[in-house]
């Protein structure tokens, strides 16, 4: 912050910048009355850059998998010391002594849905520049996949509209298959089709054709091309 002290007794006028970021680059020049001093630019170097947050695995992981954040500097003068502290949703997170610029979630769970950011810090100086956070999300892998038919009565006639939904108990994102008699069914036909989401497979018109066995399949795909597979009964 800028302040501003004028000597007694004279008409000098000091004018006092802790530069404490880039932002204080730029032009400067002094007036007094109607006289004007010539431009001078003052330019800040950087100490250190801003830090650099990165997660491993990745910042959507499955349940139950590790989650690492490393915060590191790119850039910074030589002898700079400096610290790190991280934050889940702007409040501070307790780092392991002698790993401050790491921090490790050993079992990822619900919970640790949130924004996390790190900041590295200069106590010399007292200079503190933080990261813009990143979102960190779970997801969850597809269990318990059944095949649920909605039709109207207790048995199915010719002509009837029937709907086939593949429900899941839990999974985030997930794709759905669809069989006939094992047979994968890869497109919409003239006489079903399937939902935009995948999860219902509607018949318009059943026949005596129709009369299969249907099972479905839900799958989503976790870090290292991991799939996780749900199939109905």
């Amino acid at each position: 912050m800028a302040r501003r002290s004028i000597q007694r007794g004279s008409q000098d006028v000091n004018h006092h910048i802790a530069l404490n970021s880039t932002d204080d680059n730029g032009w400067y020049i002094c007036k007094i009355d109607w006289s004007e001093s010539r431009n001078v630019k003052v330019q800040v170097q950087e100490r250190f850059a801003k830090p650099v947050l990165r997660v491993e695995l990745a910042p959507e992981v499955f349940e139950g998998l590790s989650v690492t954040l490393i915060c590191t500097v790119p850039v910074a003068k030589p002898f700079v010391q400096l610290h790190y502290s991280f934050y889940k949703d702007s409040a501070a997170l307790e780092a392991v002594p002698g790993q401050d610029s790491v921090y490790t979630i050993n079992a990822a769970a619900a919970k640790v849905y949130g924004n996390y950011a790190c900041e590295a810090i200069n106590t010399v100086y007292s200079l503190r520049k933080t990261r813009i956070s990143i979102h960190i999300s779970i997801k969850l892998p597809v269990t318990d996949a059944v095949l649920i038919s909605f039709i109207n009565g207790t048995e199915i006639q010719s002509g009837d509209h029937l709907v086939l939904r593949c429900w899941v108990r839990e999974g985030t994102e997930p794709k759905f298959l669809w069989y006939r008699d094992n047979v994968l069914l890869r497109n919409s036909s003239a006489g079903y089709h399937v939902t935009a989401d995948g999860g219902e497979q509607l018949i318009h018109s059943f026949q005596r054709d129709d009369v299969r066995r249907y099972h479905c399949a839900a799958v989503n795909e976790g870090t290292n091309n991991t799939i996780f597979n749900a199939t109905s009964d």
